[in-house]
C-alpha cells in the first residue's frame, strides 16, 4: 500500500474492509495538524517581537494500527477529507466542512 494520509474516506474504508473480512494492514503516525498552529505562533511572536516559549517539538503520535488493533476514527457524516486525528471535536470539523 503506498503511503496515504489518514483522511476519513480512508480509515471508514479500513474499517468497513475489515468487517467484510477484507482487512488489509493500516498503519498511519498523525497530530500533523498541529504543525500549521506552531508555526503560527512562531511567526507571530517573531512579527510581535515577543517569545513563543512552546517547544516546536512535533511528536507524531499513532492513529492507526492494525498490527495492534488500533483503529482509526470514522465518521459517515463528515466529509472524505476531514482529518479526525485533529483536536477538533467531531462537531467543530462538521462546521469548518459542512455548509
Amino acid at each position: 500500500m503506498p503511503a496515504i494520509g489518514s483522511d476519513n474516506e480512508l480509515s471508514c474504508r479500513f474499517i468497513a474492509a475489515k468487517k467484510s473480512g477484507a482487512g488489509f494492514q493500516y498503519f498511519t503516525l498523525d497530530g500533523t495538524t498541529s504543525y500549521i498552529r506552531f508555526a503560527a505562533r512562531r511567526a507571530i511572536a517573531a512579527y510581535q517581537g515577543t517569545s513563543d516559549s512552546e517547544s516546536p517539538a512535533i511528536l507524531p503520535f499513532p492513529f492507526a494500527d492494525s498490527a495492534k488493533g488500533l483503529a482509526p476514527k470514522c465518521d459517515p457524516a463528515a466529509p472524505p477529507d476531514a482529518d479526525l486525528s485533529s483536536p477538533l471535536s467531531a462537531e467543530k470539523l462538521k462546521a469548518i466542512f459542512l455548509p
